[in-house]
């Protein structure tokens, strides 16, 4: 490890306590208010298009009347949703009114077994594309329902109507979809017409996020060595067309990212940039990962590093940790700790992981029996509640939510101690949770799957 790196690890374990009573000072906190969900591989911002001069018609009507209407006013979102969503996660030329009135435009003019209506849009209601892409990106990242049902429909009328971006994205969820939901038969026909699009589209422009993409579908086909080509073209085209060479020095990055794993700092290294083209982190995750099934580790660290350094990317500070470079506990720590505290499932149940070895390692230097320590393992609970698996470790789900509340009241008290029991076939940890009762003796085992 470079002296710099073993700095930066030393400073910051003598303040990780500090960070461990800032978790713990938030427990009482509903769960909902500490996590900030973060999509692995939707992390960064697509800026899709270029800003469009706004155009403004007539104002949507609904015909409730017309029984070819795809869609009702109501299964649009209210105003509220939109005034919400587009300062965060829009483009800053459309407001949350604009994307509102597009929508409820889209519902009132939208009708099945036509595609007149179509053209009326831009026309008559003045709702170009790139209003119309932004407004379905919107929809499909909500949950199941009419929204998204809406968005879709919104989606592939964009690339229906020769608007790439949308015809780009429209591919991307089809290969994030199983096939059950891809031959929905809502949604079927889009899809079939979209990927007829995409290869011809791939036929005719060499571009990095449609290698990207076919990448992406031949990694889903199984054909490692075809995507490793496709997503390595993809990224020397990027680099060409961004004309910025690529950071080499391994050690330096290395540092970086420690760096940023430490202090939190976005942007510190120096070295955090926009994508070069859209899909790029999506290209070098899923590069890092078939390198790392290839027995490729460098190859993928370097893959994982850009996007966690130039990127901040946070699934890819979580492939660093469990390639475990530093071949160092607390730096990898560190790491998990990061993507853990943005609500990270697989980094809470690994963080568990290692607070439970580490806690086994000191007790088995130490002639006391074992006994629980009130903040080490509240904090360990906490972890273990975030990572909210806790499997078929009992069949009977009311006698597992019983056991739940047991070990709950315990650790809440300081009766409760936690032992790594194994690891499970899906990744999971074996988890024993002894209680005590007043007198210090064991009341209750109970086993859980974290």
């Amino acid at each position: 490890m470079s002296a710099s790196r073993a700095s930066v690890l030393s400073r910051r374990m003598l303040s990780i306590t500090a960070v461990q009573k800032n978790v713990l000072a938030r427990v009482s906190q509903p769960q909902t208010q500490l996590i900030q969900s973060h999509s692995a591989e939707s992390h960064q911002r697509r800026f899709y298009a270029q800003n469009r001069v706004k155009l403004m018609r007539l104002s949507p009507t609904h015909q409730k009347s017309d029984p070819d209407l795809l869609f009702k006013k109501e299964d649009a979102p209210d105003l509220k949703f939109w005034q919400e969503w587009a300062p965060i996660h829009g483009p800053n030329d459309l407001t949350g009114e604009e994307l509102h009135r597009a929508t409820t435009a889209f519902c009132s003019v939208a009708k099945r077994g036509s595609s007149t209506w179509k053209p009326r849009l831009e026309m008559d209601y003045g709702i170009d594309n790139y209003t119309l892409h932004w407004a379905s990106i919107a929809l499909i990242q909500g949950p199941p329902g009419k929204p998204m049902e809406v968005g879709i429909n919104m989606l592939s009328t964009a690339a229906s109507l020769s608007y790439q971006p949308s015809l780009l994205s429209l591919k991307r969820l089809s290969l994030k979809w199983d096939a059950q939901r891809i031959t929905n038969p809502l949604y079927h026909k889009m899809f079939t017409s979209a990927e007829a699009q995409f290869k011809q589209l791939a036929q005719t422009v060499r571009d990095p996020d449609i290698l990207t993409l076919q990448g992406l579908q031949a990694q889903k086909e199984g054909k490692a060595m075809a995507a490793q080509k496709l997503f390595n073209e993809a990224i020397t085209l990027g680099q060409q067309n961004a004309g910025n060479p690529p950071h080499k020095d391994m050690d330096y990055m290395r540092d970086a990212v420690m760096k940023l794993a430490s202090d939190d700092s976005k942007g510190g290294n120096g070295l955090l940039r926009e994508p070069r083209w859209n899909y790029e982190a999506d290209c070098r995750q899923q590069l890092g990962r078939i390198l790392v099934k290839m027995g490729h580790k460098n190859e993928a660290e370097y893959q994982f590093l850009v996007n966690a350094v130039e990127l901040d990317l946070p699934q890819a500070f979580l492939e660093i940790a469990k390639l475990n470079i530093f071949n160092d506990r607390d730096a990898k720590e560190l790491l998990l700790l990061k993507v853990a505290q943005m609500g990270n499932r697989e980094a809470c149940q690994l963080l568990v992981r290692e607070y439970l070895m580490r806690l086994e390692e000191a007790e088995a230097t130490s002639s006391t029996e074992p006994k629980s320590k009130a903040p080490e393992t509240r904090l360990l609970w906490w972890w273990m509640k975030l990572a909210g698996r806790y499997g078929n470790a009992k069949p009977d789900t009311e006698l597992l939510e019983e056991n739940l509340m047991l070990v709950n009241h315990a650790v809440e008290h300081g009766r409760a101690s936690f032992r790594l029991q194994g690891v499970n076939k899906d990744g999971t940890s074996q988890v024993a949770a002894w209680v005590y009762d007043s007198k210090g003796e064991v009341a209750q085992k109970v086993m859980l799957n974290i």
